[in-house]
């Protein structure tokens, strides 16, 4: 039943990496803005984040 919950938190650590990764080195501030703010509603998946807004 454990093994319920490794996948999606896989994934969502797959997913988490590459856009914290853009938000930070961007070449572009559009590209920035864009993956910070997908990487926000992605981490509001997460119980314990609270958002900034």
């Amino acid at each position: 039943m454990a093994h319920l919950l490794v996948i999606p938190a896989a994934v969502l650590g797959a997913v988490t990496v590459p856009l914290a990764l853009a938000a930070a080195f961007a070449p572009t501030a559009t590209t920035r803005t864009a993956a910070r703010t997908t990487l926000d509603l992605l981490l509001r998946l997460v119980p314990w984040y609270t958002p900034k807004s």
